[in-house]
């Protein structure tokens, strides 16, 4: 669990500052970056869930 949460907060600053950077939420960067943390979200709530059974 520990390194799921380590990798979404890596990714989300790498996120943020590609927004920052491009200063646009439509660049094909921003949104695989974006899909990608959504992705890993999605396996911690999963992973979560399954351990709470």
């Amino acid at each position: 669990m520990k390194i799921i949460k380590t990798r979404i907060k890596i990714i989300r600053k790498q996120l943020d500052d590609l927004i920052e950077k491009t200063n646009n939420c439509r660049d094909k960067k921003v949104i695989e970056l974006s899909r990608k943390l959504d992705r890993i979200i999605h396996s911690y709530i999963v992973m979560e869930n399954s351990k709470q059974r």
